[in-house]
């Protein structure tokens, strides 16, 4: 399974971070991996890539797995919520700001509330640098235009004037 395809993985009371590395490899993905990412794990997982075992491990170990650029960075909780914030906006196009904030505030690492400016219909926030690129793409998603209906309507209007016979006679039929 060098290639990082689908295959059977088993580690038996092996090191976490070595683990993961040896994964890596074979997934060919750059990773970072914590000097504070300690234990050991025991695992068989059939028919899951590389990649998968490493999003597997990373959760059963309460693990977090940022991704920046094209580099994977695996760290504890405590590492991460030591991680510096970084302020940030969003001007939106479509939706309003203050409908979206509550949705933004509940997904922010940070656990700082988001700002509305209702004004200029912008969301401001604060928020780790690792985390920041998935806020933006879920602001992205959500800036979206209603779909809208096109209703079509014909207005015909008619009059009936008893001098004006068109058709067929029936009477003398």
């Amino acid at each position: 399974i060098e290639s990082g395809g689908v295959g059977v993985r088993e580690f038996q009371g092996d090191d976490v971070g070595q683990v993961l590395r040896l994964l890596a490899r074979q997934a060919k993905v750059n990773m970072v991996v914590s000097e504070a990412v300690t234990g050991t794990v025991t695992m068989r997982l059939e028919d899951v890539t590389a990649l998968q075992a490493i999003s597997i491990i990373v959760k059963a170990k309460s693990l977090f797995m940022d991704k920046i650029d094209n580099v994977y960075y695996i760290k504890t909780a405590t590492e991460r919520t030591a991680e510096p914030t970084e302020s940030d906006s969003y001007q939106f196009s479509y939706s309003r700001a203050k409908d979206t904030a509550p949705l933004i505030a509940s997904q922010l690492s940070s656990k700082d509330p988001p700002q509305v400016d209702e004004r200029t219909n912008t969301i401001f926030f604060r928020e780790t640098r690792s985390n920041i690129d998935s806020i933006r793409k879920l602001l992205v998603q959500i800036d979206k235009p209603t779909k809208q209906v096109m209703i079509e309507a014909r207005l015909v209007e008619v009059t009936a004037n008893p001098k004006q016979s068109y058709g067929i006679n029936w009477s003398g039929v």
